[in-house]
């Protein structure tokens, strides 16, 4: 019995607990305060017909997160009263010439119970955490004294299995108990947050929402999380998530799968170009190091323009990189058309025009108003060039600041183009020079072209060059040391 309002009676009354049918009654008036709850508190009943006392054998011990697999691992004991030729015996023999990785931290822990309980340590509610805390430590300091000695030298693991995962996470929260913020355990068999200090259990069965990463296929010689599938594809029928049968890895060529998967083959799947499509797309983004969000624009693209059935006959390589350097105009990411070309197989510049130019007028007939392509800056492409340069950030900086100045000029050259000639000028400045060869590789712009940049540039070098990079006399002989 405890108290708890009354709704009745307007104030705290005694309550009674009916846990056979979950209702929590008045004792005063009879009203049911609470109906069909659940008690989630240890099941402690026994149901064996042959146990002559009440002992709860059926439901076991809690889950212990400081021993391996929770502590719920089985363990073969002789039962009260039976003879020595019980079968047990023979197997509990063979249970103790078994390596036990946990003897030593239970026959611990068992100590330090029976330590509290001589000691009258009341060992429910927070004072239990407490006593956890005390197990959670003997067991924290074994831990770190075995390694000590394992790069001693002196002892060294004998088991070849891979330790089992840390159940217990350590991390800062509020304790209502100390006022102040302490370190916490997250014991994530019990859903607990639990105070290091103190042992209050600051929240109880929590949820983790954190992604389900572990393997239930008992054929898996490795832990691939193959059980969770990928994410949901809202380009594709039903999102993505129908079955596809596939041969597992190392089966062989009578497995049952592989006729099944020629059936599913010769069947109709209305999404197998799209997503032989997505794969060109993400292998063309991760060979030119492209984050997801262009990849996704790309595979968006190509979407809305094959809904509307105009793809065929057309070269489907040229069209994925058209997508490609479409997205990446939209997404403030430029990537030149040549080092699209770079990444698709047998395309030329001229196809990948032709492409884009096609690709934005389908789009515009769908959408009824022009495509946002974003506009081009020679900066867009200075960090990467020098990157692949070796160039130090000193003269990456003053590289950034000269094209941004430069823009306020009218010349009539292309971003990319005035970006490699600002690289040869700030190069030529600097104490590493590069060569003119070296600067043509890595912006892919041609030599003449980058000369004749250079030439309409020099009027206005004094302009657009920092001060605080060179000086004015630097700038008048760069034309006469520029060796061509």
């Amino acid at each position: 019995m405890s108290d708890n309002f009354c709704s009745d009676f307007k104030r705290l009354t005694e309550v009674v607990f009916d846990h056979a049918a979950g209702d929590t009654i008045c004792s005063e008036c009879g009203l049911v305060l609470e109906a069909h709850s659940v008690d989630e508190t240890s099941e402690w009943r026994t149901f064996a017909n042959e146990s002559s006392d009440n002992d709860p054998v059926r439901v076991g011990g809690p889950i212990n997160p400081l021993l391996t697999n929770g502590g719920l691992s089985t363990v073969i004991a002789r039962p009260n009263g039976a003879s020595g030729d019980f079968l047990s015996s023979s197997l509990g023999k063979w249970q103790g010439r078994g390596a036990n990785p946990d003897r030593n931290l239970i026959q611990a822990f068992k100590s330090i119970a029976a330590m509290c309980e001589r000691g009258r340590i009341v060992i429910e509610g927070e004072g239990g955490e407490a006593v956890s805390f005390l197990m959670f430590g003997y067991a924290k300091s074994k831990k770190g004294k075995e390694m000590e000695e394992g790069k001693e030298g002196t002892t060294q693991p004998t088991s070849k299995a891979k330790a089992p995962a840390r159940l217990l996470k350590i991390s800062d929260n509020f304790c209502s108990d100390f006022k102040r913020l302490t370190e916490v355990v997250f014991d994530h068999a019990a859903g607990d947050t639990i105070c290091s200090e103190c042992g209050l259990v600051l929240e109880a069965h929590s949820v983790d929402e954190t992604s389900e990463w572990r393997t239930f296929a008992n054929e898996s010689s490795d832990n691939d999380p193959v059980r969770v599938g990928g994410p949901i594809n809202p380009l594709l029928t039903n999102g993505g998530l129908s079955t596809v049968i596939a041969r597992p890895n190392g089966a062989s060529g009578d497995f049952l799968s592989s006729s099944l998967g020629k059936w599913q083959g010769r069947g109709a799947n209305p999404d197998r170009n799209l997503i032989q499509a997505f794969k060109s797309i993400a292998a063309m983004c991760e060979r030119l190091g492209l984050p997801a969000i262009i990849k996704d624009r790309a595979n968006e693209i190509y979407k809305r323009v094959e809904d509307q059935k105009p793809l065929k006959g057309r070269n489907q390589e040229a069209i994925f990189g058209a997508c490609l350097y479409i997205a990446c105009r939209q997404e403030n990411k430029p990537r030149t058309v040549k080092e699209i070309c770079s990444v698709v197989n047998g395309t030329t510049k001229k196809e990948i025009g032709r492409a884009k130019e096609f690709i934005v007028k389908h789009l515009e007939l769908e959408m009824g108003h022009s495509v946002e392509m974003g506009t081009i800056h020679a900066g867009d492409y200075m960090r990467r060039f020098c990157s692949s340069l070796g160039m130090t950030n000193q003269e990456v900086k003053a590289a950034q600041e000269a094209v941004q100045k430069s823009e306020e000029l009218d010349i009539r050259r292309s971003p990319i183009s005035i970006a490699a000639a600002v690289i040869y000028i700030i190069s030529q400045l600097s104490v590493s020079k590069k060569p003119l060869k070296d600067i043509s590789i890595a912006t892919r712009v041609a030599e003449g072209t980058i000369k004749n940049s250079f030439r309409d540039l020099y009027p206005h070098l004094s302009r657009i060059i920092p001060s605080w990079f060179a000086t004015e006399e630097d700038i008048k002989n760069i034309y006469s040391s520029r060796g061509w």
